[in-house]
């Protein structure tokens, strides 16, 4: 995380956002993969949060903290997804090589 917002934020800041990548990472979310987390999963998540005493402004920051490395994450796989559509391209536009080599051409006779 400090290689994310270390120059951009104060040193309690950075504590304050490890605070809650720790609620994020020791929840039952932890364990879900991205492709199964649902708005409703999402929800019942900060629900329990709530409901174990947190006060409602910090289970907004857990939220935010949430759709914040989202988001992140979204950003890199539309970067992934972006070169491997560059080099598939590349790859395809490339013309095709002969089956032939100089020395093997079938002689015209």
């Amino acid at each position: 995380m400090e290689e994310v917002v270390q120059r951009r934020v104060k040193p309690k800041t950075i504590v304050h956002y490890e605070g809650m990548v720790k609620h994020l990472k020791e929840g039952p979310l932890a364990s879900v993969q991205i492709a199964k987390l649902t708005r409703p999963r999402v929800q019942a998540f900060l629900n329990e949060k709530l409901d174990s005493g947190l006060e409602p402004k910090t289970v907004k920051h857990i939220r935010d903290t949430l759709r914040a490395a989202l988001n992140v994450a979204m950003d890199e796989w539309e970067l992934i997804q972006r070169t491997l559509r560059r080099r598939r391209r590349r790859v395809e536009s490339r013309s095709p090589r002969s089956a032939f080599s100089p020395s093997t051409k079938p002689s015209a006779s």
